[in-house]
């Protein structure tokens, strides 16, 4: 779960980074952020968006979901 703005690092550039690791293009990520950012987030290779704090208890869903379809697609 990754936020636009981390300490020191911008999530979205991190996103990019993790999503060009081979072995890591199809770990799931999220990202949770109170800023406009989701274009740019898909962009950069989310598997999901959700907006602080208004879906923060959408949170649990997520990640159920998207560990499901990945344990599927294996």
């Amino acid at each position: 779960i990754f936020d636009k703005d981390l300490s020191g690092f911008n999530g979205l550039e991190l996103v990019s980074r993790v999503r060009s690791i081979p072995h890591h293009r199809r770990t799931p990520i999220i990202m949770l952020s109170g800023e406009e950012c989701e274009v740019e987030a898909w962009r950069a290779g989310v598997d999901a968006f959700l907006r602080k704090p208004k879906d923060i208890d959408q949170v649990p869903a997520t990640i159920a979901r998207l560990l499901n379809i990945t344990l599927e697609d294996k």
